[in-house]
């Protein structure tokens, strides 16, 4: 699939928008100190003043990003439920079922070679090994539970039937 969309922050738009229209504008911004969490209603123009970064490098730097892909821009709006229930399990359960194996693989190797040294990583390895279950124990559920419930609720939706209880 070609990259068809193209979105060049504008120096009038607010941060947020701008993570909103491409969340990867939030690496950008989290790279060069910009808040736009708490401080998002700001201008692109009045945060980089704020900060003293020169306004045509950070333009530079959002644009060299390139455009955005179709498949990865919030849609915002689901007319059909199952095929959003089937897209989150495709895109984003199948995103974490790939990296999670990743992470913890990595987090392994930290721990092994450099966890005497810094006792911490222990903690992260434990507390992203107790998340990733946590999160895997949640998507079965959605999987089994949730989402079957909202494809009946849709196609019930659609047929003009009566929505199951």
């Amino acid at each position: 699939m070609a990259n068809t969309s193209t979105c060049v922050p504008q120096l009038h738009q607010s941060l947020g928008d701008i993570v909103t229209a491409d969340p990867r504008t939030a690496a950008v911004f989290d790279r060069v100190g910009l808040d736009y969490c708490c401080h998002g209603h700001h201008t692109l123009e009045e945060a980089a003043a704020e900060r003293g970064i020169p306004v045509p490098d950070l333009l530079a730097e959002l644009e060299a990003l390139g455009p955005i892909n179709p498949r990865d821009q919030a849609t915002a709006e689901w007319t059909d439920l199952d095929a959003l229930t089937a897209h989150v399990v495709k895109q984003h359960h199948g995103y974490v079922r790939e990296i999670t194996p990743i992470i913890r693989g990595w987090l392994d190797k930290l721990v092994a070679r450099h966890g005497a040294r810094h006792p911490e990583l222990k903690d992260v390895q434990a507390t992203f090994n107790g998340l990733a279950g946590e999160l895997g124990t949640h998507m079965v559920k959605e999987e089994n539970i949730l989402f079957p419930f909202i494809d009946a609720l849709a196609s019930a939706s659609r047929a003009g039937a009566r929505l199951p209880a």
